[in-house]
């Protein structure tokens, strides 16, 4: 269950620290793609201020972002787990900062990816309370209506007895259905138009809801996807465009 995606959506300005030559180095390599590159000098960075909350974020983004380009497992896992633990510090550093919240969102969705079935459902919850969180604070957050619009559709895929565990497990769950879905890609479309993700997941939920014209509604969101303009040195982007093409190519041929 891929919940989010969504590190690909990460819409916030970090504080830029002007008097550090190493971070704006760091910045500047994190803006050209080069992520391995600006992760290692964020970690002497946070080795030399542990409870600098800039620095916190800023390599827990990296180690997002280099876990999901990633074709190793085991390297998707200890850069999530260790994203999630430099993010719940970081909000421990400052509980109403709003992109530290992000953050841990963010790493939580990537944990849920690689992650057993029950360990997902442990983990609904927690999803649901951050987004509840930014979306009150920020209710024009595009990323957030993205990852809440796959927590709504991760549920309503859910079998009879998965939905029973989960019930017992945290009790009965607010939404959770394909429309729901639907409602909240509609509004990251809205809020960050420019963002390929956001129609290619509104494609995949309409595929899956699968009530009359929803096909032909997938190929018109692909479509729109697919023509905007494509962002340079965004690897995660364009895997999202390469799906989008495949989800296409494949609704045509039918």
């Amino acid at each position: 269950m891929r919940l989010l995606t969504i590190i690909f959506l990460i819409s916030f300005l970090l504080p830029v620290h002007a008097d550090n030559p190493e971070y704006q180095r760091a910045i500047e390599l994190k803006e050209k793609g080069k992520w391995n590159e600006a992760l290692e000098i964020f970690k002497s960075l946070l080795a030399s201020d542990s409870n600098n909350v800039s620095y916190l974020q800023q390599t827990a983004f990296l180690l997002l972002k280099t876990g999901f380009v990633s074709g190793s497992e085991s390297i998707k896992k200890r850069n999530y787990r260790t994203a999630e633990y430099l993010t719940l510090k970081a909000i421990s550093l400052d509980t109403e900062n709003i992109q530290s919240h992000f953050f841990y969102l963010a790493a939580l969705g990537r944990i849920t990816e690689i992650s057993t079935n029950m360990e997902k459902l442990h983990m609904v919850k927690k999803i649901r309370n951050e987004c509840d969180f930014i979306l009150s604070r920020d209710s024009a957050n595009g990323a957030t209506w993205h990852v809440l619009g796959r927590w709504h559709r991760e549920i309503a895929a859910l079998s009879s007895f998965e939905r029973w565990m989960m019930q017992q497990m945290i009790g009965k769950v607010k939404g959770g259905t394909y429309d729901d879905a639907l409602y909240c890609f509609y509004k990251a479309i809205r809020f960050a138009p420019y963002d390929i993700s956001h129609y290619y997941e509104t494609a995949v939920t309409l595929t899956k809801r699968k009530k009359p014209g929803d096909k032909e509604s997938s190929v018109a969101w692909l479509k729109k996807g697919l023509a905007l303009p494509v962002k340079t040195f965004n690897a995660d982007e364009m895997q999202f465009r390469e799906q989008a093409e495949k989800l296409l190519k494949d609704l045509e041929s039918k």
